[in-house]
């Protein structure tokens, strides 16, 4: 064979390069935006590179945030610069479906037959019901966990006490294991295991006032007076803070000098604690350093005579409504909430599957993810779902009115009243 030429070889790898790079430029280019840190982030990574593959026509890039999320976005939306899809917390919602700001997912999804993650009916209802304005959904939803209650079996059996129920419990049921659970096992007339951690967090409280028939705010959450302060609040607010009176729940003094809360729990000295599933992994991780866990999930106790309820927070991908290229960046958003990417992200356990097919898989293998799936039902969206006045305003309010009870001395009823009077206040003043 012929060489060629040299200046023909060098024409030749010019006109590849030309052609190579005008195939890439006309690639189309999405932005992704997400709070996620390392470990997530090689996740969604993995996942877009999936999307990349099936359409390699696509160009997508993931950009991690780590501070001033919400604001950076907010920003580039404003400058006209969107991300094609952008994570949002269900309490970024309201905020910006009242501005505008996102597009209505519903419409363009019914017309996605067959294209992964855009099935509304694949989800949990009341999860998606998180993401919705009326008949309006505004992102697909990625995951989620209701609060529950975590429990030590192994402090259970120690102590001769019998397991919570798993179908409900009322305060006073909850209230007599948390005594019992509750001892001076050396001997200095000081409790030193405590059956209950109470976290001063509305986030928290919440809920349990939802289970005693309450609400923190009106139905059309523009009220917080009759409500944050009616009778179910101000007993669920007692019944919660007396528990560190009544010897079954440290002091934060007594937190910190053991090492925080969580590290109590890890170690035996808190026999129950509520969070969400986003605890798991770290009770996980403990188990396998060789902590002494044996763990169960169950429902928050209800009031006597009321329902069980949680709350249920989540995240989910939304689509800016000033986006160039709308059904593409429908078509990415709904593809990192299918099937491919709940599976992989499945493998971390930070979360449940708002998938409810892929959550039933992973509850088939896994008797704690099956009592939390269980929960599922009677959850409920968050307020900051439900209203752009819960962040910061009620949470931080609420929050506060917690402190005055805890540490100020002040009574439940008057630190009640001060919130609502401060709420009401302060969204008047926004009208």
């Amino acid at each position: 064979m012929r060489k060629r030429p040299a200046l023909i070889v060098v024409v030749l790898v010019v006109m590849a390069s030309l052609v190579s790079g005008v195939s890439a430029a006309k690639k189309t280019q999405l932005r992704v935006v997400s709070w996620a840190g390392a470990e997530e982030l090689a996740m969604d990574n993995k996942i877009l590179a999936e999307f990349m593959r099936r359409n390699p026509d696509v160009e997508a890039t993931l950009e991690a945030v780590s501070d001033n999320y919400f604001q950076k976005v907010l920003t580039d939306i404003a400058a006209g610069d969107p991300p094609d899809v952008m994570l949002l917390d269900a309490e970024n919602v309201p905020f910006m479906t009242s501005e505008g700001a996102l597009l209505n997912l519903s419409p363009v999804a019914a017309r996605m037959q067959g294209v992964e993650g855009a099935d509304l009916d694949a989800y949990f209802p009341n999860v998606l019901r998180v993401f919705a304005v009326d008949k309006a959904v505004y992102a697909f939803p990625k995951d989620f966990t209701p609060i529950v209650m975590y429990y030590n079996k192994n402090l259970f059996d120690k102590f001769g006490v019998e397991y919570p129920p798993t179908d409900g419990w009322d305060w006073n049921q909850f209230m007599d294991t948390a005594r019992k659970l509750s001892r001076d096992t050396d001997g200095d007339g000081k409790i030193d295991v405590w059956g209950y951690r109470f976290v001063a967090w509305v986030g928290v409280v919440k809920p349990w006032i939802w289970a005693a028939g309450g609400d923190l705010m009106s139905p059309d959450r523009t009220k917080a007076t009759g409500y944050i302060n009616g009778d179910a609040a101000i007993k669920t607010v007692a019944f919660m803070t007396d528990m560190e009176k009544a010897g079954c729940s440290p002091s934060s003094v007594t937190e910190e000098a053991f090492g925080g809360g969580a590290s109590m729990f890890y170690t035996g000295r808190i026999a129950m604690a509520n969070s969400g599933h986003w605890w798991l992994p770290s009770i996980n991780a403990q188990i396998a350093k060789g902590a002494k866990l044996n763990i169960g999930v169950t429902r928050l106790p209800h009031a006597p005579g009321a329902k069980n309820a949680t709350v249920l927070y989540a995240s989910g991908w939304a689509v800016p409504k000033n986006v160039k290229n709308q059904r593409l960046a429908v078509e990415l958003a709904a593809w990192l909430s299918g099937t491919y990417a709940q599976r992989v992200r499945c493998a971390d356990g930070l979360a449940i599957s708002a998938n409810k097919h892929i959550a039933a898989e992973i509850a088939k293998k896994d008797a704690v993810e099956a009592l939390f799936l269980d929960i599922v039902p009677e959850g409920r969206p968050s307020l900051g779902a439900e209203t752009r006045h819960y962040r910061p305003l009620i949470e931080d309010t609420m929050d506060e009115a917690l402190q005055k009870i805890i540490v100020g001395g002040s009574s439940v009823k008057d630190a009640l009243n001060w919130a609502a009077k401060t709420i009401d206040d302060e969204i008047a003043k926004r009208r």
